[in-house]
């Protein structure tokens, strides 16, 4: 019975298994038929059991090697981008960039940004916007494990907007 998995290789390692069976059987077939041929027999079985083995982790290693794509990232392309680190003073820290997205004629948008680990405490959180655009930033239930941020536009012209987070606790 197999197990549903997340991973981007669903099921890799019952197919690896499942590719050990033939090979196994067949060298145990090998090892315990004839007597005259024995020797000759098992050395055989012994060297395609090997060269099976060989192949099946030759594709096991290509299958579990992720193939990334090169990609180029500049302000458009990245979503969000975090910093955790620990002040002078020894108290968590979190910076951040973001966008916010707003469907099509909306007003208004929310971004949920968490924290992980969770911060001790609540932390003090500021947003700032990161260009000229008429939209207004407001801070809405700051917990330790992240915090909701609401993001109203006046008009319909904009449909992204960077803005950035300092979170300290």
């Amino acid at each position: 019975m197999s197990t549903p998995h997340s991973s981007s290789f669903p099921n890799w390692h019952h197919e690896l298994l499942q590719s050990f069976r033939l090979p196994f059987w067949f060298a145990c077939f090998l090892a315990v038929i004839g007597t005259a041929w024995r020797q000759p027999l098992i050395n055989a079985g012994l060297i395609v059991f090997f060269l099976v083995l060989l192949a099946i982790v030759e594709w096991a290693a290509h299958r579990l090697t992720a193939t990334r794509e090169s990609v180029t990232l500049t302000e458009e392309t990245v979503q969000q981008q975090m910093i955790r680190s620990r002040t002078a003073d020894g108290r968590d820290r979190f910076d951040g960039t973001f966008w916010a997205e707003f469907p099509p004629e909306t007003l208004t948008t929310t971004v949920h940004i968490p924290f992980c680990p969770a911060f001790d405490r609540v932390p003090n959180v500021q947003v700032f916007p990161m260009d000229e655009t008429d939209v207004h930033l407001r801070t809405a239930s700051p917990k330790t494990f992240g915090v909701r941020i609401d993001v109203k536009r006046n008009n319909t012209e904009t449909d992204r907007f960077r803005f950035a987070l300092i979170a300290e606790g």
